[in-house]
């Protein structure tokens, strides 16, 4: 399995970096790359000079989810600190914001991630206490919440690309959740517990540590606490949906999920803490083995972010160093 070698090394962060979102064209410019940390801090990072051109003043908790507007007009940026959502207002023009424009504190307990749907009309929240929350960025009221499905802590909601209503999460009670948001309801739930007899079982149970959902809607992958993967293939114009488990690509928990984009191909990157990667193209997976491997020189790997940089496939990987540093590298996929 090669080693990487970083193309840029984003240095700032005191302490290890847990969330990345990366946006393409944003209110404030394009190729930005946003990073919070659990030095309480939250950075936006101009991937093509490898400088910060924003800077969030410590919020007193680590920064555990950040988000950029979905659409380049809105100029609010927002971020999950303990059980808040902070929300930013861009046009401030200084270097430093200190003081976010709103809060939403719908929340009992720390959230995991946020996310917005493509209309930016919604943001969910995944917290400790299990729930998922739908708040309406219009009226900033609470628009939904679900609660008493996750039996465990909800780490991670996101919501499903080309169909407005529907969401999906996934907790510590190895369990994914699909949600109607406008019923107010689940739709149905899929247990990670491996049913296959043959299939190599680690120590750890399958909790879901991490959920991605492809550009165009028809993947979602959960990135489990056994060191695998499981896949759902959904398809557009039926109810049926395809599973598949990816299994013996890490040696320990799946924590962080990036889909290629742009992509003639379903290219999924999943990585683990020890610092595996792993590619998967989900369209040919007869074999069930990664089509690339490598390993990053991180201490422990927090997450990852798939860049597109001037036609060049750039993955984004935030974690932490053996100094106990904040670590954030650019790799080029291509190479």
């Amino acid at each position: 399995m090669p080693d990487w070698t970083p193309l840029q090394q984003l240095k700032g962060h005191k302490r290890s970096v847990i969330c990345l979102d990366y946006s393409s064209r944003s209110f404030i410019g394009g190729n930005l790359l946003a990073s919070g940390s659990e030095d309480e801090t939250c950075r936006i990072w101009d991937v093509r000079t490898g400088k910060a051109v924003k800077a969030f003043a410590k919020q007193g908790a680590a920064v555990s989810s950040v988000r950029f507007a979905s659409k380049a007009s809105i100029s609010q940026f927002y971020m999950a600190v303990g059980s808040k959502v902070l929300v930013y207002d861009m046009r401030n023009s200084d270097m430093i914001l200190s003081e976010a424009s709103k809060e939403y504190e719908f929340s009992e307990d720390e959230i995991n991630t946020i996310d917005i749907n493509e209309k930016n009309s919604f943001l969910c929240t995944a917290d400790d206490r299990g729930e998922v929350k739908v708040i309406d960025l219009e009226s900033h009221k609470l628009y939904k919440q679900f609660r008493s499905k996750h039996k465990n802590l909800c780490m991670a909601a996101c919501f499903r690309p080309k169909k407005p209503w529907e969401l999906w999460s996934g907790g510590m009670d190895n369990t994914i959740c699909q949600w109607d948001i406008s019923r107010g309801s689940m739709v149905t739930s899929y247990d990670t517990n491996q049913t296959d007899p043959s299939a190599h079982q680690m120590v750890n149970p399958p909790f879901v540590y991490s959920l991605r959902i492809s550009h165009d809607g028809t993947w979602v992958a959960a990135g489990l606490g056994d060191g695998s993967v499981q896949v759902l293939k959904l398809e557009p114009k039926s109810k049926k949906v395809s599973l598949k488990r990816l299994n013996d690509a890490h040696g320990t928990l799946v924590n962080s999920l990036a889909y290629v984009n742009p992509s003639t191909e379903p290219l999924l990157w999943s990585g683990s803490a020890n610092g595996q990667l792993a590619l998967w193209n989900l369209d040919s997976l007869e074999t069930e083995a990664p089509i690339q491997q490598s390993k990053m020189a991180i201490a422990k790997l927090n997450c990852i972010e798939a860049l597109n940089i001037d036609q060049s496939q750039i993955l984004a990987a935030a974690g932490v160093t053996s100094n106990n540093e904040g670590a954030l590298h650019l790799y080029d996929t291509s190479q």
